[in-house]
């Protein structure tokens, strides 16, 4: 985080590229700087705890596609992501919602 502050307003994150690539293809987005975060374990699974289901940053549609905790846990989400996209495009696209908490 402190690499990306002092790279300022020319730095963006990159975790997939589904949406920065196109932008730079149709040179609408020109950053000085990428960060590529597609490595940091810390931003990757689904875990659930009392009654809060996390999800990591850098997890795919693909892994909510299939997670048993989501299914269970979030199942209007889990209905949803299919109808996402062509499956080769949820492989690698992220969906970093945080957390939802009152589940059971």
């Amino acid at each position: 985080m402190d690499l990306l502050g002092r790279g300022g307003e020319g730095a963006r994150i990159l975790a997939c590229g589904q949406s920065l690539f196109p932008s730079l293809n149709l040179c609408l987005s020109s950053p000085e700087l990428l960060f590529d975060i597609t490595g940091l374990s810390e931003l990757k699974g689904i875990s659930v705890s009392n009654d809060v289901v996390r999800n990591g940053a850098l997890v795919t549609h693909s892994e909510i596609e299939k997670s048993a905790e989501i299914q269970k846990h979030v199942p209007m989400l889990a209905a949803a992501v299919p109808h996402v996209a062509h499956p080769a495009i949820r492989a690698p696209l992220t969906l970093g919602f945080g957390q939802v908490e009152g589940v059971s």
